[in-house]
């Protein structure tokens, strides 16, 4: 049972640390984000409809 138990805590930690790393190479590589371009809720910003959040 203990052998169990480490491994399954173990593949988390891993999944863990893949899923952090993997991720900010798809959304820099794959997606193309970009911090400097400007988003629809502020270049169309009316207060109603697009509004900006933090």
């Amino acid at each position: 049972m203990e052998n169990a138990l480490t491994f399954v805590i173990v593949a988390i930690c891993v999944l863990a640390i893949c899923y952090r790393f993997y991720g900010v190479f798809i959304v820099k590589n794959v997606l193309g984000a970009d911090d400097s371009q400007i988003t629809p809720a502020h270049k169309l910003a009316d207060g109603r409809n697009y509004v900006p959040t933090r």
